[in-house]
């Protein structure tokens, strides 16, 4: 019998923690496709990721949460093209095809299509000589013009990294889309068993990062908020308290959501040069998260001080 792993791969579907989770949880033909059906079509795998998105949303385990899978399965050829991008950042070094494949849980020959494209439009150059892939010079002003708008070169993702290795927990940076927070970045222990990918969204009043971002949100805006998605009045009580809380002691430590047994410490970023409103957040099981506090508290406030400096 295939294994779960194979099964998806031979869906041609995207293998994430948020999928494997969901596998996991509900079964292995949970909208009753064939999963070894390698003929699957786009509408049978947006079907299938549309019903995991619904499943998993209304999972108390959970809470509101909006997964990416759908999202990025409309525009999959681009967004695959990024991924391979930011998987190479990662590594910092140019890339065999057989790496990324693997990296990304690509078929080699879905991979070699997609490298072949990204070379003939000038966004990664191989060196025939070696069989490696490297980023092209055209994307260097794309990491100039991130570096001028994000804190300097370099500092964010060195920053990042370092409060990664001094914490050991769950690292994110999210910001504000609309009435939702979005995990733009994430660096997750290994074993860490809860599904957190980029692009993730959670209701703002839901979830610590949330919370922490409506910090520098007027009262009257917060209430706009909380009239358009129907909170009341204890909770729209509850939620200003939390605010004057982060105001003042300039933290909040809670759930990851409402729903969720994973604790958080989540604080405001200094504003980039652009501007965008990015929060920092430290996430463990709430045992640790309690144990740890004091740590987690120091190193979060040593990470925005580092911003803070770099942006003067």
């Amino acid at each position: 019998m295939a294994s779960l792993h194979q099964k998806h791969h031979m869906a041609g579907l995207r293998l994430n923690s948020a999928n494997m989770a969901f596998l996991r949880k509900y079964g292995e033909t949970p909208c009753s496709l064939d999963w070894a059906n390698p003929s699957m079509d786009y509408a049978s795998e947006r079907n299938l990721l549309v019903e995991q998105e619904r499943l998993l949303a209304t999972d108390p385990a959970y809470g509101h949460i909006e997964w990416p899978g759908v999202r990025r399965n409309l525009s999959r050829t681009a967004t695959r093209a990024l991924d391979v991008l930011d998987f190479m950042a990662s590594h910092s070094r140019a890339l065999r095809a057989i790496e990324i494949a693997n990296g990304l849980n690509l078929s080699p020959s879905s991979l070699n299509q997609l490298l072949k494209s990204m070379a003939d439009s000038g966004y990664i150059v191989f060196d025939p000589r070696l069989k490696v892939y490297y980023p092209s010079p055209r994307l260097s002003r794309l990491a100039s013009w991130l570096d001028g708008i994000y804190y300097g070169q370099d500092v964010l993702q060195r920053e990042l990294e370092r409060l990664f290795r001094a914490s050991g927990a769950l690292v994110m940076i999210s910001t504000r889309t609309g009435s939702f927070v979005q995990i733009v970045q994430s660096l997750a222990p290994a074993g860490w068993s809860h599904p957190v990918e980029s692009g993730t969204k959670l209701l703002l009043v839901e979830s610590t990062l949330g919370k922490a971002l409506l910090v520098t949100a007027t009262e009257l805006e917060v209430l706009e908020l909380c009239r358009e998605i129907g909170l009341d009045a204890g909770r729209r009580t509850a939620l200003l308290s939390e605010l004057q809380q982060i105001r003042a002691t300039g933290y909040l430590l809670g759930s990851f959501t409402e729903a969720n047994a994973v604790a958080t410490i989540a604080m405001p970023m200094p504003a980039p040069h652009c501007g965008l409103p990015l929060v920092v957040s430290l996430s463990n099981r709430s045992a640790a998260v309690q144990e740890r506090k004091n740590l987690y508290r120091t190193l979060l406030h040593d990470f925005v001080r580092v911003l803070e400096a770099e942006r003067a």
